[in-house]
């Protein structure tokens, strides 16, 4: 790779940093091209991307944005993912092709400008998506109404049962 080539991808790392929320770092292995490209395809429909770092020109790159802890992160073969909206569905795919591939392993995840470790990964795979998120609140905003309708749909019936009982000692 020459110096213009180097540059060029420097470029591209920073900008990747500075434009993600998120980056998750993983070691892949004896994956084969056609299902790292399937995987690749799955990450972009959810909107983040996939890069297969030159761990030297990352280093260079995180150092130059403020998050040199990630250095001791990038050795072997790295593939780094990252995303700008939410970190849980990426982390979901992530962790579920892990599954699959027992080659893919976690190395570190940097969310919001900190670095964590592999182990703290789990915890980014159990965040609520906003989907998720949505629909609790929606459940919780129904609640309300579902329970008054309950309370008063027996009194309701009990008004008409009275009603009807009206009519009959009448008629």
């Amino acid at each position: 790779m020459n110096k213009d080539q180097k540059t060029a991808k420097l470029e591209k790392y920073e900008q990747t940093i500075a434009e993600s929320g998120f980056q998750i770092f993983t070691e892949f292995n004896k994956i084969s091209v056609g299902k790292m490209e399937a995987f690749r395809q799955e990450i972009r429909d959810l909107g983040g991307s996939v890069t297969v770092l030159k761990n030297t020109l990352a280093r260079i790159a995180f150092e130059r944005n403020g998050i040199e802890e990630v250095a001791e992160f990038l050795a072997g073969t790295t593939v780094m993912f990252a995303g700008q909206e939410e970190i849980a569905p990426l982390a979901k795919a992530i962790q579920a092709k892990g599954k699959e591939f027992r080659f893919l392993k976690v190395k570190a995840v940097v969310f919001d400008g900190k670095v964590y470790g592999a182990e703290q990964f789990s915890s980014f795979t159990s965040m609520p998506t906003k989907n998720e998120i949505r629909a609790k609140l929606l459940g919780v905003m129904k609640a309300p109404a579902s329970n008054f309708v309950r309370i008063l749909s027996p009194a309701g019936r009990f008004v008409t049962v009275l009603g009807q009982y009206a009519e009959k000692r009448a008629g």
